[in-house]
């Protein structure tokens, strides 16, 4: 017998994509899809990057889908809590009698409207957020108060919980969630597609590397981002300013509010190995993981996973995460990276000593 899945989502992203084709295409599953809004659909100005973002290729194929209207003003995942506000669970719910409903965090009212309408047609809601809790007992003990009361009054619709790393699983278990009710169910990026890319244009490196001015003897730290505080670009500049060893470069591959800061800091320490390439498609991104040779994610709060350190794993990347970022346990381990301490920039740059000099 076939299970008739409802997933709830803010709007069609890249990363969301492989996932509901792949469910989609599994023996025994009905999947329809819910998007909040359509504007990623289209070339859309990001106010988080602050460029106008094209990554519109592919994200409305291989699954149904249908495009939820607000009840008031236009639908925005980018104005938030109620920048998405439609009511369309209740009738439709009750309708198609879903056996379970996966809803993507609880930051929209759309979400909330999701699961009460799945609790009163009697369907199970299954919960994927990216929480972690090192970065939940950061918060204020005011603020901690508050949200226990809250997510506990939540957590009572909820049947099962979709944890996405190990730091999330704790998170949930804090909340007093049981284990029963846990099931992994990590962030990951299409591999093959990566892999692929990798294994043919192995021989494009060299020439790659001359057309935005890397030596062939050069070693390669690699940052892919917003340029902005969360992201701690900063640190890792500082940090690469700190390595003796030559032949290496840094290359940003990111845009935001503190490039200017960012190249004002190049200047002033004279530093001729920091290249500036801007905001580049998940269509380019390839390219330029493919010729380094260390990736480095230094962020800080609000990184709850970081998937461009599954994307940096494919290419064959030593990984150098915080650990604050969410997903520190699970991707960077003795084996293939390292963990620093938040902002602890001393530690950051023995570590890239030691990989730059490997």
């Amino acid at each position: 017998m076939n299970k008739k899945i409802a997933y709830i989502g803010a709007a069609p992203a890249y990363y969301f994509i492989p996932f509901l084709q792949e469910l989609t295409k599994e023996e025994g599953v009905e999947l329809d899809v819910y998007w909040g809004s359509q504007e990623t659909t289209n070339i859309f100005e990001s106010k988080q990057y602050g460029v106008r973002v094209d990554e519109t290729e592919g994200l409305l194929d291989g699954y149904k889908y249908k495009f939820l209207k607000n009840v008031y003003g236009k639908e925005s995942f980018q104005n938030g809590f109620f920048g998405l506000n439609s009511f369309d669970f209740y009738r439709d719910f009750k309708n198609k009698k879903y056996d379970f409903i996966i809803v993507h965090g609880w930051q929209y009212l759309n979400n909330i409207n999701a699961i009460v309408a799945a609790k009163l047609s009697g369907t199970k809601v299954l919960l994927r957020a990216e929480t972690p809790l090192n970065q939940e007992l950061r918060k204020s003990r005011g603020k901690l108060f508050l949200r226990k009361i809250i997510l506990k009054g939540l957590f009572k619709l909820v049947s099962g919980f979709l944890y996405i790393s190990t730091e999330n699983k704790k998170f949930y278990k804090y909340y007093g969630i049981q284990e029963y009710k846990l099931f992994l169910t990590p962030y990951s990026v299409n591999n093959n597609k990566f892999q692929d890319y990798a294994l043919k244009n192995k021989g494009n490196k060299s020439l790659v590397r001359k057309s935005i001015g890397v030596e062939e003897d050069d070693v390669v730290i690699i940052f892919v981002g917003k340029l902005f505080h969360k992201k701690r670009p900063l640190t890792l500049l500082r940090a690469f300013n700190k390595i003796k060893q030559g032949n290496k470069k840094l290359l940003f591959i990111g845009s935001g509010e503190d490039e200017e800061k960012l190249k004002q800091y190049v200047t002033d320490n004279n530093m001729n190995n920091v290249i500036f390439s801007g905001y580049q498609t998940q269509n380019e991104l390839p390219k330029f993981l493919n010729i380094a040779d260390i990736f480095v994610l230094p962020s800080g709060d609000g990184e709850t996973w970081g998937l461009v350190n599954n994307e940096a794993m494919n290419f064959q990347l030593p990984i150098v995460v915080s650990d604050i970022v969410g997903s520190h346990f699970d991707v960077a381990t003795k084996n293939n990276g390292f963990v620093f301490k938040l902002d602890d920039i001393n530690e950051l740059t023995r570590y890239l000593e030691k990989l730059v000099g490997d």
